[in-house]
């Protein structure tokens, strides 16, 4: 959307404008009013959860957390805004990384 990638870091609350090294997991796919608007997941290291590093994981074992995400980011600009197309892996995440950095 020409925008910077959006980063939805998975970590205990920490303030505003810090720092926070990641470990990336997976991309939230969004469309906002039919423009990408793809959202990354990622896990501070220092999270409990570091060692759950790929979105399938995420899938099997916290579907909730997903299922949340998923509803917060598809309802925050209200109701019919933003449509979901569903996660994808650690890879494609990379690939958006790199795509954007070009």
């Amino acid at each position: 959307d020409g925008d910077p990638i959006d980063v939805i870091v998975l970590a205990d609350p920490i303030s505003n404008g810090s720092i926070v090294r990641c470990e990336v997991v997976g991309i939230l796919k969004l469309l906002d009013r039919g423009e990408t608007d793809d959202k990354l997941i990622a896990l501070a290291v220092n999270s409990k959860l570091i060692y759950e590093n790929d979105i399938e994981v995420f899938k099997t074992r916290y579907p909730e957390l997903l299922n949340i995400l998923e509803l917060w980011f598809t309802n925050y600009k209200g109701r019919n805004k933003m449509q979901s197309l569903g996660y994808e892996d650690r890879q494609a995440a990379f690939d958006l990384i790199k795509s954007s950095i070009r």
